[in-house]
């Protein structure tokens, strides 16, 4: 079991964690607010203790997924026990599968993987919130025994608008918003600001009458756009 893992198998971890966590009840509520109209069932990947899963269980059909069994047991609604990397869901699963402070962690390996499983399980909308442009080497702390360096709150990776829009190859921004700052953890107060960003599948805003732009993708190809901002 590795470090992390650890930690977030411990229940002292997660009781209060979002809380304790300023600005946290402000990206859940920006969250919500951005979840599109034709929206009826959503996939939560690393709900943790279900902060966003608990605020929107009554409205609609959610499932959250942890690698963690602990916090699952916080959650009211459906759960799975299951790894980013390999989500146990058909293709196409979900209208909205969202990641929300999960991205920042994930070694290279893993993150490729995830983006791609991300992409799969999803059949209409990804939504995703990181800390944006966070200062990694400014929350570096040193370990009293080994003395390795490593950043407290376990972030390997920061991203800013143009790393952010272009996250995925078959899917495009809709909306992509920053969100007043608040600490990256229960153990550091700072102003950082979270980006949080809709994206939709690119075959599926095909539509004459909409202008056309290019994605961020590998392969040529134009579709049509709607409320890219």
């Amino acid at each position: 079991m590795t470090i992390e893992r650890e930690l977030y198998s411990q229940e002292e971890f997660w009781r209060d964690y979002h809380q304790n966590v300023p600005g946290g009840k402000e990206r859940i509520d920006e969250s919500i607010s951005l979840i599109p109209s034709d929206v009826q069932n959503i996939l939560d990947v690393g709900c943790g203790e279900g902060t966003f899963v608990n605020s929107i269980y009554t409205k609609y059909q959610v499932i959250g997924l942890d690698a963690s069994k602990v916090p699952l047991g916080y959650v009211r609604a459906e759960t799975v026990c299951g790894n980013i990397t390999s989500l146990p869901f058909k293709r196409d699963s979900f209208d909205l599968v969202t990641v929300f402070e999960v991205l920042e962690h994930l070694t290279q390996q893993d993150y490729k993987m995830a983006l791609s499983e991300i992409q799969r399980v999803s059949k209409k909308y990804i939504g995703v919130s990181v800390p944006n442009q966070e200062p990694l080497e400014y929350y570096l702390v040193v370990c009293p025994a080994c003395r390795c360096h490593f950043n407290l709150s376990r972030h390997v990776r920061s991203f800013d608008y143009d790393t952010l829009k272009d996250i995925f190859d078959q899917y495009t921004p809709l909306k992509i918003k920053e969100v007043g700052g608040g600490g990256i953890s229960p153990y550091i107060q700072s102003n950082i600001i979270w980006s949080l960003a809709v994206m939709v599948r690119a075959f599926s805003i095909r539509n004459r009458n909409m202008p056309t732009v290019r994605l961020p993708c590998k392969k040529e190809k134009k579709v049509k756009l709607f409320g890219f901002t």
